[in-house]
């Protein structure tokens, strides 16, 4: 009885050991490796905006008599992944039939529009000038100021009397800008 007992006490102790090998693996013949290091990317995506719609010319006729006007509507879009600020740069009307200098420009008013909501005006008749209007956050938009946002230029030109400015043709030009807003 005391081999019956010893025998299956060396035969638990050699199932209990390999048990216990099976269950851990086989040891592991280089203890140093898996050896692991993390990669990590950052990026960063600038604040950008594109202007869609806008470009080209149109040719406007004054009609004839005194203190007269001519307006040109260019509606346009604006898409941007944040608040931009809108710059807009006018150079009034000027003959390009008389270009010595001294000639009477033409009085010229451009706004910037959103819906009803009139955001920039600038006027002169005689020399370039500018203005700005910086995106704030209002509903229907992302509070990031992602999204589509829908815009109408409108150029007005008035005349004085019809003594005031010389026959020919004129030019005004507009220039629309998006850039970052100032904090």
């Amino acid at each position: 009885m005391k081999r019956f007992s010893m025998l299956a006490l060396v035969l638990v102790l050699i199932l209990g050991f390999s048990s216990v090998m099976f269950a851990c693996g086989p040891a592991n013949p280089n203890p140093c490796l898996p050896q692991q290091e993390k990669f990590t990317v950052v990026a960063w995506n600038p604040l950008q905006g594109v202007i869609e719609g806008l470009g080209g010319e149109v040719a406007k006729t004054f009609p004839c008599g005194d203190e007269t006007e001519i307006e040109a509507i260019a509606p346009f879009s604006v898409r941007s992944n944040g608040f931009l600020r809108i710059e807009l740069e006018l150079n009034p009307f000027t003959s390009l039939t008389f270009t010595q200098s001294g000639m009477p420009k033409i009085m010229t008013t451009a706004k910037l529009l959103q819906g009803t909501a009139e955001h920039i005006s600038v006027s002169s008749n005689n020399s370039k000038v500018s203005g700005s209007h910086d995106m704030v956050e209002h509903a229907g938009f992302l509070p990031s100021g992602r999204g589509v946002r829908n815009y109408k230029l409108v150029v007005n030109g008035k005349l004085g009397n019809i003594e005031d400015q010389a026959y020919g043709d004129y030019k005004a030009v507009v220039t629309v800008t998006l850039a970052a807003p100032e904090n």
